[in-house]
Parts: structure tokens; C-alpha cells; sequence
């Protein structure tokens, strides 16, 4: 009897130290749920910008778009947008701010998935201009 006891006070205290390692592992080792999705969000925009080619893009990088002219100006800034994000419309204040402090040489792109008529109302309702739409 003492010797099943001891035998599953043993497997007990072997069960929770692999419980205990897998959570300090998981907590301390790998990525957080943000980091993960900041590492998602820059594979989104690399692979608008290299196709199939997974890498990520160093500030000061070129990148090709087809139907954005970057010789227009000397810094482009693109914000990437969707109007069926609730986040996009959210941050219209953040976007309007950045509308009106930025400087000459600098231009505002809006890169949408959905149609350019779709994509113009949109910013239009959110009392947004950027010098073009793509």
C-alpha cells in the first residue's frame, strides 16, 4: 500500500514539473502573441513587395508596387488599408495627425485590397486625403 502511494506521489510531482516546464518554456522561450503578429503583418507587406519571397524590409529599402510612381517625391509613406477593417478606422485620428504634420518631400499613399472607387469613399468618410490611392 505505502508502495503505491509513493509510486503516485512520484508520477504527481513527474506530471506537474512537465506541466511547469511546458508553461515556462512557452512564457519565457517563444514568441508572444504580439510579436507574432507584428512578425505576420511585416511577412504581409514583404510578400506585397516580393511576391512569393519571404524576407523582411529594412527601412530605406526599394520596393516595386505597379502604380505607384516613387520618383514623385523623396519619401513615400504607404498605409496599408482595408475597409472592412475596424482598426483602420479606428486609428483615422492617428492618420488624420500624420496628414497634417507631414513635410514637404514626404507623400501619403493609401494601399487598398478593395476597389479604387471603394477605397476613395472610404478615406473620404474619414476626412482623410493622401496624394494617392492605390
Amino acid at each position: 500500500m505505502i508502495k503505491k502511494v509513493e509510486a503516485l506521489a512520484n508520477l504527481a510531482v513527474i506530471i506537474t514539473s512537465v506541466v511547469v516546464c511546458t508553461v515556462l518554456v512557452k512564457h519565457f522561450l517563444l514568441p508572444s502573441s504580439k510579436q507574432v503578429a507584428v512578425a505576420a503583418t511585416t511577412a504581409s507587406l514583404s510578400e506585397v513587395a516580393t511576391s512569393s519571397r519571404k524576407r523582411s524590409i529594412e527601412p530605406g529599402t526599394k520596393i516595386s508596387l505597379s502604380g505607384i510612381d516613387w520618383s514623385r517625391s523623396e519619401r513615400t509613406l504607404l498605409l496599408a488599408l482595408s475597409t472592412t477593417c475596424h482598426f483602420c478606422s479606428e486609428s483615422a485620428p492617428f492618420y488624420q495627425k500624420l496628414e497634417q504634420q507631414k513635410r514637404d518631400g514626404v507623400r501619403l499613399v493609401a494601399l487598398f485590397p478593395q476597389p479604387l472607387l471603394d477605397s476613395r469613399t472610404y478615406l473620404d468618410n474619414l476626412g482623410l486625403k493622401v496624394d494617392e490611392v492605390v
